[in-house]
């Protein structure tokens, strides 16, 4: 069946419409202002950040001195964490935080010491803990950096608000911050759960396994397990081979640094979770792929080893 063109005056009048919506779709995809924007001050810096509200362009957190900026970290939310000297070289550093937007997860912290131009002393990815806690845990020089490896959360059936983060201590070493946590082994242990009760949690009888296994001692984390209570016992027994594989390359993912791999290589692979060839003759670098944009559903809970104490 033939059917007839649409008239002429149809096309016409469409034609002359066409501009009329054009602007509008363009301003659609101009980007908009940041909601709100602030300075703060740390050393001879000036923290510039311009904040949106989950929405775009990301927000961002500029280090700024004279007009130049220096870095900046840019994630769905940013926050300045803290400003104090923990090196003790007299010089502040800023704790720059990102988060990603989800429902706990996920922020990555970025430490620069404030000197001309800063320098960059750590990236760290914490997963679902929102900060790094300043302590002087061996008595002297700088101070150690308390972060939390979520190595297993959600794992072996637990839910996120039973999972327990293991403690990390980030150590100054070589003119940056690296996992030393297997240095600090009263540290972690004055960490573990004090007692199991009825009340205790299937992830914490996991994080203090873990924390034996990780400060060397199989034997006591073995008559742990088996002075636990049954439903403990019977999943920890089960759950034992592959608990100590992921255990492997705990604190031991900075050893290329130290081994003289540069702080800007990219991290491939360690121990249980090695997926590349180990760099500088020794070690792998974990955590090829970019970060993921975390955005899970499980309920909020508390989000750094301080929730254990």
């Amino acid at each position: 069946m033939f059917t007839a063109p649409p008239p002429r005056s149809w096309l016409l009048l469409t034609l002359a419409l066409l501009p009329l919506t054009l602007p509008a779709a363009r301003a659609q995809d101009e980007p908009r202002a940041p909601v709100k924007t602030s300075t703060q001050t740390c050393g001879a810096y000036t923290l510039r950040l311009a904040e949106n509200g989950f929405d775009d362009p990301e927000d961002r957190v500029s280090l700024v001195r004279g007009g130049a900026t220096y870095a900046s970290v840019s994630d769905t939310a940013v926050s300045v964490d803290w400003c104090r000297d923990v090196t003790g070289d007299g010089v502040p550093e800023v704790l720059l935080a990102g988060f990603s937007g989800g429902a706990h997860c996920c922020f990555t912290h970025t430490l620069y010491s404030l000197t001309t131009p800063p320098r960059k002393l750590l990236t760290y990815f914490s997963a679902h803990s929102d900060t790094l806690t300043p302590r002087q845990l061996d008595g002297k020089g700088p101070l150690e950096l308390l972060a939390a490896d979520w190595r297993f959360a959600y794992a072996y059936g637990l839910s996120f608000a039973e999972s327990i983060p293991l403690p990390v201590v980030l150590s100054y070493s070589g003119g940056q911050y690296v996992d030393n946590s297997r240095a600090f082994p009263g540290v972690l242990r004055g960490l573990m759960t004090k007692t199991v009760t009825d009340k205790t949690g299937g992830g914490e009888v996991l994080a203090d396994y873990a924390t034996l296994l990780a400060i060397g001692k199989p034997g006591e984390a073995q008559a742990f397990v088996q002075k636990l209570p049954a439903r403990f016992r019977t999943w920890l027994g089960n759950y034992g081979p592959d608990i100590r594989r992921a255990m492997n390359d705990y604190g031991l993912s900075d050893w290329p640094l130290r081994a003289g791999v540069p702080f800007s290589a990219p991290r491939r692979g360690l121990g249980a979770r090695s997926v590349a060839p180990a760099c500088a003759n020794t070690w792998g670098w974990w955590g090829a792929a970019p970060r993921p944009r975390c955005g899970c559903t499980a309920p909020r809970a508390a989000r750094s080893w301080r929730a254990r104490r």
